[in-house]
């Protein structure tokens, strides 16, 4: 965990973010952003943070999380923010929940599925095909993926 978080903090230094269009099931919202996190799970950051409270695995939706700001200091507020779960009400952070999402820069933007860097472009297109991953875990343990905790 130091060495992604020493890693974090070097490339937030040189980064200032993207305008960004997104279109989530249709609605468009514009802004310069420093991330967007597409996400249907709870956890974000190695579990460092709740990130969508409300999430489920299978209900058929995401939530795209657009993250404003320019600079290091946008960047730790961010930080701060999900680790303390205080970007549910930011004015800095906004959740759009989604079945079909695409994402448009004039620049190109880079990519990570499941944490690992994609080759990026101009666009990012993200839908959900219901029920398509197959799991295998113990049988108690499907309650605790369905029951948000409160």
């Amino acid at each position: 965990m130091p060495h992604f978080f020493a890693t974090t903090v070097w490339e937030a230094t040189f980064w200032h973010g993207l305008d960004l269009r997104v279109y989530a099931d249709g609605e468009l919202v514009e802004g310069h952003y420093l991330a967007a996190v597409a996400t249907n799970i709870r956890h974000y950051a190695g579990g460092m943070s709740v990130i969508s409270p409300d999430a489920l695995l299978d209900d058929g939706e995401m939530d795209m999380w657009l993250l404003s700001g320019d600079s290091l200091a946008d960047t730790f507020r961010h930080f701060y923010e999900l680790a303390s779960g205080r970007h549910l009400t930011s004015d800095i952070a906004r959740r759009l929940r989604f079945r079909t999402a695409r994402v448009e820069s004039d620049a190109n933007f880079s990519i990570q599925v499941d944490g690992d860097p994609v080759l990026g472009g101009h666009t990012a297109n993200i839908s959900i095909e219901h029920r398509a991953l197959k799991v295998l875990m113990p049988e108690n343990a499907l309650q605790l993926l369905k029951t948000p905790k409160r």
